[in-house]
C-alpha cells in the first residue's frame, strides 16, 4: 500500500485535541459494542480506560464496530451517532490483530515504551504542516494492537495505549 493510501485511510479533517484535555470515561464510549464484539474475535479486545476529550465538540463520543471478525476487530470513534471515518467527526480508531497491520508498519516512526515492558511505535502524519494522525502500534500476547487519534502528541498516545494494555475487556 502506497504511503498516499495509508494517508487517505487515516488521515482526518478535525481539530487537534488541547493540552489540558478532559478525560471521557470508556464506559460511555466502548459500554455498548464491547460485548458484541469480543464475542466475534479471538483477539482480546484491548481498549483504554480513558480518552482524552476533545476541546470545542459539540457532541458526546459514541464507539462503531468497522469490522469484528477471525482475524481481529476495528472500532472506531467519532462525534455523535453517526460518524465514518475522513470526516471531521472522527476522533479515533481502535484495533486489534492475528496479523501484523502492515498498512501502518510503513509509517515513519519512533520506538516508545509502553506499560508492562512492552515496546511499541509511535508515528505522527502531518499533511501540508496540518497535523492529521498520529498512530501507537505494539505487540501482546502474540496480537498486534494499533490506536490511531487526532492529532496526539507521544505523551498523550502512550497514556492511552498503556491504559489499553492494561485493560481486556468484553466476556470471550
Amino acid at each position: 500500500m502506497r504511503a498516499a493510501e495509508i494517508v487517505a485511510r487515516w488521515v482526518v479533517v478535525a481539530a487537534c485535541a488541547g493540552a489540558g484535555a478532559q478525560q471521557v470515561k470508556p464506559v460511555d464510549v466502548f459500554a455498548p459494542i464491547v460485548d458484541a464484539v469480543a464475542r466475534k474475535t479471538p483477539v482480546p479486545v484491548r481498549l483504554p480506560t480513558a480518552l482524552p476529550k476533545v476541546e470545542g465538540a459539540e457532541n458526546a463520543l459514541t464507539a462503531h464496530v468497522q469490522s469484528a471478525n477471525e482475524k481481529g476487530y476495528e472500532i472506531e470513534v467519532g462525534e455523535g451517532p453517526i460518524c465514518e471515518a475522513g470526516h471531521a467527526c472522527h476522533y479515533g480508531l481502535f484495533s486489534g490483530s492475528k496479523e501484523p497491520m502492515a498498512r501502518l508498519a510503513q509509517l515513519k516512526s519512533v520506538p516508545v515504551a509502553l506499560a508492562g515492558g512492552i515496546r511499541g511505535t509511535y508515528a505522527r502524519l502531518s499533511y501540508g504542516g496540518y497535523c492529521s494522525g498520529s498512530h501507537v502500534l505494539w505487540s501482546q500476547g502474540g496480537f498486534f494492537y494499533a490506536i490511531s487519534m487526532n492529532c496526539a502528541s507521544r505523551e498523550e498516545m502512550q497514556r492511552v495505549a498503556n491504559a489499553a494494555i492494561g485493560s481486556r475487556r468484553g466476556g470471550r
